[in-house]
């Protein structure tokens, strides 16, 4: 054999179309399609979702509308503090509803209230860490020595039915 011809054996030409269509079949059996599992086109429903999956950065601008959230309810709680008492006031959502957040404020207008802090908790009166859930909003007083007799105070939770 010719040293050309050598040369020309070992250098390949334009692959044939058998190739390419067994090269791009071999990967899309090996790769598979995002979108495979997905039935319809450009369309994700809720069995296409794995739970606790989809995050805000998911989600275009406005696509979830505050309706389809569900309903927001406050629930409310008062405890009265007389002269020179500390105290705590927690308000809790009811069951199946989710603590979306909260706040207090003693009722009366009055100079003589220190607030100690609003939080949430998981009912013990006790700050929950962030990240857990939380089921309870505490407000926590105290009403001064001297001037009022009772101060009511009240705590807010904002629920999510």
């Amino acid at each position: 054999m010719k040293k050309s011809n050598r040369i020309k054996a070992l250098v390949p030409g334009r692959p044939s179309l058998g190739s390419i269509l067994g090269g791009l079949a071999l990967m899309v059996a090996l790769g598979g399609s995002a979108a495979a599992n997905l039935p319809g086109t450009q369309t994700v429903n809720s069995g296409d979702i794995k739970n606790d999956n989809v995050k805000a950065v998911d989600l275009k601008d406005g696509s979830v509308k505050d309706a389809e959230l569900g309903t927001i309810v406050v629930r409310t709680a008062t405890t009265a503090l007389n002269d020179g008492a500390s105290g705590r006031a927690t308000a809790t959502c009811n069951a199946g509803e989710r603590i979306i957040g909260g706040g207090g404020e003693p009722q009366q207008q009055v100079s003589d209230f220190i607030s100690q802090g609003t939080h949430p908790s998981d009912g013990g009166g006790v700050r929950t860490a962030s990240g857990n859930s939380f089921t309870h909003w505490n407000t926590k007083g105290t009403n001064v020595a001297g001037t009022t007799a009772t101060i009511d105070l009240i705590s807010y939770a904002i629920c999510l039915q």
